[in-house]
């Protein structure tokens, strides 16, 4: 039987590293999803968590650890990062290619934004494009600015009130559209494609 002097080094002894991405996996009990658990202080503890909180101190109030590699087993505490459920929700890869999607089909409907790179739009006309509710724009719109730093930002204009839209205003940077392989004009795509 081995003993460990600290919960770190316990962690670091079933540690196997992945030269190709700089992850620590931890070779342990994981709960079903995928997170590592490890037995401390009486209780399964999340091993990423426990990881954090050996090398960066206690986690901020309201925030999770997130995993910038998107690996649930890594524990390495340079690919973990303190976010709010917010920001940890809008880097989860299942969300990737639905924001996609709705930025390409914000820019086949208004196509001046990537062209200008701004445009005023309605509540109404975003949550027709993206398939939501009115009232739920704002939140995709925090989550596309989370994602998308500097590249993607926007400002309420109007307030709607009863029946009547909200209105924002929006800017994108051109390199979100280069980065992100989105076609901004499809009849030039057909074009392109039948020369």
């Amino acid at each position: 039987m081995q003993f460990y002097t600290s919960i770190y080094d316990s962690m670091v002894a079933k540690i196997i590293l992945d030269d190709a991405t700089g992850c620590w996996m931890y070779q342990g009990t994981d709960n079903g999803q995928g997170y590592k658990l490890i037995y401390t202080n009486g209780k399964m503890k999340a091993v990423h968590r426990v990881m954090y909180c050996c090398v960066f101190g206690p986690i901020p109030a309201g925030k999770g650890i997130h995993h910038r590699c998107r690996k649930r087993g890594c524990v390495n505490p340079a690919h973990l990062e303190a976010v709010t459920h917010q920001e940890n929700v809008a880097h989860t890869e299942a969300y990737d290619h639905l924001r996609l999607e709705r930025l390409q089909r914000l820019v086949n409907a208004k196509p001046e934004l990537a062209v200008f790179g701004t445009v005023c739009v309605a509540s109404t006309t975003l949550a027709h494009l993206w398939h939501c509710r009115s009232d739920n724009v704002p939140t995709y719109l925090r989550t596309f600015t989370l994602v998308y730093k500097g590249q993607l930002q926007w400002e309420l204009v109007q307030q709607g009130r009863g029946p009547k839209s909200s209105w924002f205003r929006l800017w994108l940077e051109p390199v979100l559209l280069e980065e992100s392989s989105i076609v901004t004009d499809p009849l030039f795509s057909l074009v392109g494609n039948n020369l």
